[in-house]
């Protein structure tokens, strides 16, 4: 089983203008766009499932991308798992 979690913590010091993400959380999937293995949001403040991840990760290699356009931070709000030997790259 592969295992993915990632905890950031920051203190700012200023407020910065918010910027659009994909986010892979607990919450449904919305503006995210899967193909032929590639994921990408199609709208700032996309989201992607997790569990809709993993049962893409069962059947192939998945990659998670941002265009600065739409979406230039990917963020991990809940932890990933899955058993195939898929790869999942986030780009």
């Amino acid at each position: 089983m592969k295992l993915l979690s990632v905890t950031f913590a920051a203190t700012a010091l200023f407020a910065l203008p918010a910027q659009a993400s994909l986010t892979l959380s607990n919450r449904p999937t919305k503006n995210v766009d899967c193909d032929r293995g590639f994921c990408f949001a199609n709208a700032d403040q996309a989201n992607l499932n997790v569990n809709d991840l993993a049962a893409l990760l069962a059947t192939s290699d998945i990659r998670v991308l941002t265009e600065a356009e739409v979406a230039q931070d990917i963020r991990i709000d809940a932890p990933l798992t899955w058993s195939s030997g898929h790869a999942l790259s986030l780009e």
